[in-house]
């Protein structure tokens, strides 16, 4: 299944990538870097197919990483396309248990920006931001021995952002925005309590193995993020 996901992903990065590339060198296009930050909450379940049991679970999320910009302008569009591929870690905090889920994430994202001012040294815009993303995990943590995650996800988000000309070459900016994004796949848990124990009269750190979950996983993400981002003008 995990590997059915990661597949599935890959193929729609390459696919779309190659052909903005070559659109971008037609008609021009900014590139860069950029800083995503997003904080936020979790509502999903887990279901257990081999106890047959659903686990439904609240958390509050944090994802910060590392990103890549395509930005395609067209004088004659009352908007550019802006799309980026990155990679982010979260952290997942339970509300009802106190554990922390550590997380990757692998996205693609294409937002419609259009111009609300755009000067001489400045634009500001809005659009909708469209996300397709990959979040996988596999290790540990304080509760769960080991835990194995693969899941895709789909996302929505109202964007806004303020692009800043330093020169004909350099712009730097920052984006903002409220994104849902629902998550489907697959998670596996083992888990185990560790505790002191006495043995006679010697303390013992002893772990105890409890259960093997196996199943579906779904969430849905709401979350406030900022990007922060620096450009470079191909054209020029």
């Amino acid at each position: 299944m995990h590997t059915f996901l990661i597949t599935a992903f890959f193929l729609l990065v390459f696919n779309m990538l190659p052909n903005s590339l070559i659109y971008a060198a037609n008609v021009g296009a900014n590139v860069g870097l950029f800083i995503p930050k997003a904080t936020g909450s979790a509502t999903g379940r887990h279901f257990d197919s081999g106890d047959d049991l659903q686990r439904d679970y609240d958390a509050d999320i944090d994802y910060s990483g590392l990103g890549f910009i395509l930005e395609i302008k067209e004088k004659s569009k009352p908007f550019f396309i802006r799309s980026s591929l990155n990679y982010e870690r979260c952290s997942y905090k339970y509300e009802k248990v106190q554990l922390t889920h550590n997380f990757k994430r692998l996205s693609l994202n294409g937002a419609a920006c259009f111009y609300v001012l755009n000067r001489h040294f400045y634009t500001l815009w809005a659009g909708p931001q469209m996300r397709f993303a990959l979040m996988y995990a596999n290790g540990e943590n304080n509760y769960i021995r080991k835990s194995e995650v693969y899941a895709l996800g789909i996302g929505l988000a109202p964007s806004f952002g303020l692009d800043i000309k330093l020169s004909d070459k350099y712009f730097v900016g920052f984006q903002v925005g409220y994104r849902y994004t629902y998550y489907h796949g697959y998670m596996k848990e083992d888990h185990s309590v560790t505790r002191d124990i006495f043995i006679g009269d010697e303390l013992v750190h002893a772990s105890y193995f409890l259960d093997d979950d196996d199943g579906a996983f779904n969430s849905l993400e709401n979350e406030f993020y900022v990007n922060l981002f620096f450009l470079f003008n191909l054209s020029q």
